[in-house]
């Protein structure tokens, strides 16, 4: 039962970094929860006694501690936990707040479910390898937007928009994908608050982020022309991992067959890569991180656009915005 419990906690991780509200564990005849602000987490647990709501804050903590086979039990106003020669009790919270929880649950089991195919789940976390889901970040800047014909995900620095059909309009928090990953979902679901993903007895509902997308498109269309860049991905990676020793925004500076990278702060480094390149001089400042997680993706082509740089991907597109012109 440990083990069955551990891998809830695992499916229900983002609900443990939430600062909205609090999250709970509900157990249910058969079932257990992990119930936030923005996911529930289900799977099959066995619990004796009738329905048991404790905190987060000594459950999970208390059973990574635990050894030996363990038993639950709800005793009066206590959930009882015993496992080898340990014995402690978790309080209860009143019964209402499992009751919404119950009933979302009733509903969730007579819907729609279609097929969700692997290569919706790869894409996702393809664009969270690529975007950094910074805790300053807030909205759009942090999900992903799931679309019926691709999906994409944006940040202060980068955009990257995949061609993977994924059947659904919504957007979830990109933090859930860990979560995804774990359960590895064959179908999925939706309403008007919720995206559900399941796989046999396990489910992972996502609220759905309720504020308009930007419009990517018009961002797009920024990026639409450009002059074509060839540098070998390799050597650039390792410059960019070199100077990001000293700062993580980097200054690049473009001239006939060079590239040059410079980063400083209370040194400097300065590094020059051999390149085509057809254009003027050109000088700008940008995030070396973000780049160096672009440059892993399957990239056909960079071009060189007042805005930034575009890479053409197999599968999409992706945009690394400058953060300054230099003049």
């Amino acid at each position: 039962m440990i083990e069955a419990l551990k891998r809830l906690g695992k499916l229900g991780k983002p609900a443990f970094s939430s600062k909205a509200r609090a999250p709970f564990i509900l157990l249910e005849d058969g079932w257990g929860a992990v119930v936030g602000e923005e996911i529930v987490a289900v799977r099959p647990v066995e619990v004796s006694g009738g329905r048991a709501c404790v905190g987060d804050d000594k459950f999970f903590s208390l059973l990574n501690r635990l050894s030996g086979e363990l038993e639950m039990k709800v005793e009066g106003e206590e959930l009882i936990l015993k496992a080898g020669k340990s014995r402690a009790s978790l309080p209860l919270l009143p019964d209402e707040v499992a009751e919404e929880v119950v009933a979302l649950l009733e509903k969730w089991r007579k819907a729609g479910w279609r097929e969700c195919r692997k290569e919706v789940l790869d894409g996702m976390k393809i664009l969270t390898d690529a975007v950094s889901f910074s805790a300053s970040a807030a909205g759009f800047l942090r999900s992903i937007h799931l679309s019926e014909q691709f999906m994409e995900v944006g940040d202060p620095a980068c955009v990257v928009r995949l061609n993977i059909p994924t059947g659904m309009e919504a957007l979830i928090p990109g933090k859930m994908v860990d979560s995804l990953a774990v359960l590895v979902p064959d179908e999925w679901a939706e309403d008007e608050a919720w995206v559900g993903f399941k796989k046999g007895d396990e489910l992972i509902l996502i609220r759905r982020i309720d504020i308009p997308y930007p419009d990517v498109d018009s961002i797009m269309e920024h990026f639409s022309s450009g002059r074509l860049l060839k540098v070998e991905a390799t050597e650039l990676d390792l410059a960019l991992s070199r100077a990001e020793a000293f700062s993580s925004i980097v200054e690049v500076e473009l001239a006939r067959r060079r590239m040059k990278i410079r980063a400083e702060s209370t040194g400097r480094f300065e590094e020059v890569l051999s390149v085509e390149w057809r254009g003027g001089e050109q000088r700008f400042r940008l995030d070396g991180r973000v780049l160096r997680r672009l440059l892993k993706l399957d990239v056909e082509e960079i071009r060189v656009t007042e805005r930034g740089l575009k890479m053409e991907l197999r599968n999409g597109v992706a945009l690394q915005i400058f953060e300054e012109a230099v003049a």
